[in-house]
């Protein structure tokens, strides 16, 4: 009898003459607990039944600027434009499988391990739930990409930073608007001895003062990308594991007071062994690593809470970056009334054959970048 590549114990004289006992349920090993899914189902960010061929919508990048008035001042008014339009399209993934006549008949009765037939369709659902949360950090707007979902990548690349800045310089474009701070003008305070990043050389994103006009035009589409790398975090160490606590509370800190409570983060998700560097961090202090109640209510017991800051692993991260996320400025959008639509087991005469077919059709949408945060390595 076949050993399937499972090795013998018993005598083989034993095995010849004796069925194997297979146990009747598939193992698996494939799907991973997706926090950042389960957080947005829970606020109600997936958009069903959408239309049309791209997503578009309005962005009020400026403020009016208040002037001065006195006594007998004669008023003046001037029609202003606060608004410009962001748009992307959408994007589309499909997996699909197929059973053949022969191998129904095979799979059939008390022979049959495991129901193909009946089973394939949520094996496909399976597949396309795990791969379509690793997209969600991809940049589809790469070469290659162009029908791929717009995932965080889409609006985190910088271009000049050097080794000494805290903060790596925007440098991207999403939804056709440009993530470089000062790209609609706008001023910013340039007083600090030391600027973050010196290629931008303001006191961006700190700064203020009483003659600071921090203009709001001036990073409305940018990002926050801190270099976690950087020599200058005062902890005399270059290391994630140095800095990992410097940056999370000054990114926090400054997503609050540039975005308010909207923009606060809900979650900051890296990769395994930047997450294992934090908690080894946080020991080190003797800090008791709290859980984050919202992920514990979701079923995610190993999440922390870092200044309620949920904190956690995502399989999907690219290695040595973490995201700051401010869910309620990411909406997921989809062209049918559930996130995959699937069809099958459907019979097709010419191939002699089921087909099953799952298909996702819709994008990720972010009201601006400048609600999100990365750190990673820059220099």
């Amino acid at each position: 009898m076949p050993t399937h590549g499972v090795a013998r114990t018993s005598w083989q004289g034993t095995a010849e003459v004796t069925r194997e006992r297979y146990i009747p349920q598939v193992t698996e090993t494939l799907i991973r607990g997706r926090l950042l899914t389960a957080f947005l189902r829970k606020k109600g960010r997936f958009k069903f039944n959408e239309a049309g061929d791209q997503l578009t919508w309005p962005v009020e990048y400026k403020q009016t600027q208040p002037r001065q008035l006195g006594d007998g001042q004669a008023l003046v008014f001037t029609r202003k434009d606060h608004h410009k339009q962001a748009g992307i399209d959408f994007r589309s993934y499909y997996a699909e499988d197929l059973i053949t006549h022969i191998n129904e008949r095979q799979n059939r009765g008390q022979d049959a391990m495991v129901k193909l037939i009946g089973s394939k369709l949520e094996s496909l659902k399976r597949s396309m739930t795990d791969f379509w949360n690793s997209q969600l950090y991809v940049d589809g707007y790469a070469a290659g990409n162009e029908q791929k979902l717009h995932g965080f990548g889409s609006f985190d690349g910088n271009s000049t930073t050097v080794a000494a800045d805290k903060i790596a310089k925007p440098g991207d474009t999403y939804g056709g608007v440009s993530t470089a701070v000062g790209a609609a003008g706008g001023s910013w305070s340039s007083d600090l001895t030391t600027s973050p990043n010196a290629s931008i050389a303001t006191d961006w994103p700190f700064g203020g003062g009483a003659n600071g006009q921090l203009d709001s035009q001036y990073d409305y589409w940018s990002p926050k990308l801190w270099n976690w790398s950087s020599n200058n975090w005062g902890t005399s160490g270059t290391t994630w594991q140095d800095n990992c606590l410097a940056v999370l509370r000054t990114a926090i800190e400054v997503q609050q007071r540039l975005c308010g409570s909207e923009g606060r983060p809900d979650l900051f998700l890296t990769e395994s062994q930047m997450c294992i560097d934090l908690k080894n961090k946080l020991e080190s202090r003797l800090r008791i690593n709290s859980p984050h109640k919202e992920a514990m209510d979701l079923g995610f017991a190993s999440t922390i809470n870092y200044d309620g800051l949920g904190v956690d692993v995502d399989y999907g991260c690219p290695v040595n970056s973490g995201y700051g996320l401010s869910l309620d400025n990411l909406t997921i959008h989809s062209q049918h009334d559930e996130l995959f639509k699937s069809w099958g087991p459907e019979w097709h005469t010419d191939r002699l054959a089921y087909i099953f077919l799952c298909i996702f059709l819709g994008n990720a949408r972010y009201t601006s970048p400048k609600f999100f945060f990365k750190t990673k390595n820059y220099a």
